[in-house]
């Protein structure tokens, strides 16, 4: 069986695809959203962002990094549309962007721009906005023809988004002791499904540093019930159940479902569970995605 290593935290589940529900539904926003639906590059309101998620990054409010991209002229085909709800629909079939796949309200209408959010507690975690403007043919030429495509999408962090959100895309989000939800650039798991690894759980976590947690780019995995054929490559330690947690294990401060998270000394395990019952998952060497 071939599989792939990819240093980016995969999309487990994609239901946008084939989904009869719409992209759009029947709500109606409660924010103000006046901001130009064009802007050129430039910070967003000073938090970070990955990818240039152009005149959606300046719609969403998050308290993490703003997620996102913006297109340029793209091929007329199956990816744009002769009307808004068709360039929708195309750009959700193409996986042409993440996060939530529906639920969104139509916030702007302007004779060439469509702005679509999805709010929050009536806060915009989501916008996607259409361009009705040229495409090119794909003939090899430099020809265009007027369609509907997706310019510009930006969201928050999946912690931000309803927690269906994350369910549909296969993650698992954490709190701190407080309950607050933790953003999946700091803690995260999910469970392989189908025939990639399936009954596999990993928990990708960025880990402690003084004065705080790491929250780069390159996680430490954990796995529980490690699949077989990946146990000699992966991993040096066996995956245990039902331990007790020792004494000197370092408390993350992070909880799931009435779960808490230990780390071994030498970070070799994570334990999670109660003190005196918790399962023990290995760290993998590398971290594991399916190709």
């Amino acid at each position: 069986m071939l599989r792939g290593l990819f240093a980016l935290l995969p999309l487990l589940a994609l239901t946008g695809c084939g989904a009869s529900a719409a992209v759009v539904g029947s709500s109606t926003p409660s924010g103000s959203y006046d901001l130009p639906l064009v802007s050129s590059p430039g910070p967003t309101r000073g938090v970070d962002r990955i990818g240039w998620p152009g005149a959606a990054g300046e719609v969403v409010r998050c308290t993490g990094p703003v997620i996102g991209s913006t297109s340029t002229a793209p091929y007329a085909g199956e990816d744009t549309g002769a009307t808004p709800d068709a360039a929708l629909d195309a750009a959700r079939r193409w996986y042409s962007w993440d996060g939530a796949q529906t639920g969104f309200a139509l916030a702007r209408t302007e004779t060439d721009r469509r702005l679509y959010v999805l709010e929050v507690a009536g806060v915009a975690k989501q916008a996607l906005i259409l361009r009705h403007g040229p495409a090119l043919k794909g003939d090899g030429s430099r020809d265009t023809v007027t369609r509907w495509w997706l310019e510009s999408r930006a969201r928050c962090d999946y912690a931000e988004l309803p927690d269906s959100v994350a369910r549909e895309q296969g993650l698992e989000i954490w709190t701190d002791a407080t309950g607050r939800r933790q953003p999946t650039s700091a803690i995260v798991s999910f469970s392989f499904t189908g025939d990639c690894f399936a009954g596999m759980t990993a928990l990708d976590l960025h880990g402690p540093v003084e004065g705080g947690w790491d929250k780069g780019p390159s996680p430490t995995e954990y796995v529980r019930r490690p699949d077989p054929e990946l146990q000699d490559e992966y991993f040096e330690r066996d995956f245990l159940e039902h331990v007790a947690v020792p004494a000197d294990a370092i408390d993350s401060g992070y909880e799931r479902e009435g779960e808490h998270l230990w780390l071994s000394k030498d970070s070799g395990y994570a334990y999670v569970g109660q003190r005196q019952d918790a399962d023990a998952w290995p760290k993998a060497v590398r971290t594991i995605r399916c190709a």
